[in-house]
């Protein structure tokens, strides 16, 4: 945990002057300073299990969503149920 209280990048950049990347996971494109935020890979079974729950007629709401990784599968499930 960083000074802030809260748990912040300590990503130091050694090649170049941007952190910007970019990041594929479950048909989902993830774009990111990840100088400013983190990105968890161990989250993966957690972010397939929630994207697999049916939330029809759900309201779903994500706090502190961030980058969205739990609310981002939610929203292309329903979109691929509701309008393909």
């Amino acid at each position: 945990m960083a000074n802030t209280g809260t748990r912040d990048s300590s990503l130091e950049m050694l090649v170049g002057d941007s952190g910007w990347v970019s990041h594929r996971e479950n048909g989902i494109y993830y774009s990111f300073d990840a100088t400013k935020c983190m990105f968890s890979w161990g989250n993966l079974s957690e972010k397939l299990r929630m994207a697999h729950l049916d939330c029809t007629d759900e309201v779903v709401v994500d706090l502190f969503a961030g980058i969205g990784y739990f609310a981002l599968p939610f929203l292309v499930r329903y979109y691929m149920i509701a309008f393909l």
